[in-house]
């Protein structure tokens, strides 16, 4: 996995941060946003986990924190996903202009 990010951080370099300019302040305040949110989401559930440990009857709880997490994180990516698009529409555009 570490080698994945290290290709895709490479290429972004090369390019210039092209895919990154193509975005307005508002898009990346939005990702910003996301990764805030994703966050604590994923904190949300690592206490819900812990605190379900607690008690007797713990598989029906985790997985109530599961779906919760499942739930918060769908959107997320929805949001996420609708910025890459806007993102890959302002590159083809610009590239059109060129």
């Amino acid at each position: 996995m570490r080698g994945l990010w290290a290709c895709l951080l490479a290429g972004a370099v090369a390019t210039g941060g092209a895919a990154w300019a193509a975005e307005t302040p508002e898009a990346r305040a939005e990702r910003e946003q996301i990764r805030r949110e994703r966050a604590a989401a994923e904190e949300r559930y690592r206490q819900a986990e812990a605190a379900c440990k607690q008690r007797f009857a713990v598989s029906g709880c985790v997985a109530d924190a599961d779906a919760e997490r499942r739930a918060a994180l769908s959107s997320l990516r929805l949001r996420e996903l609708a910025l890459d698009d806007a993102r890959r529409k302002a590159e083809a555009e610009e590239k059109r202009q060129e």
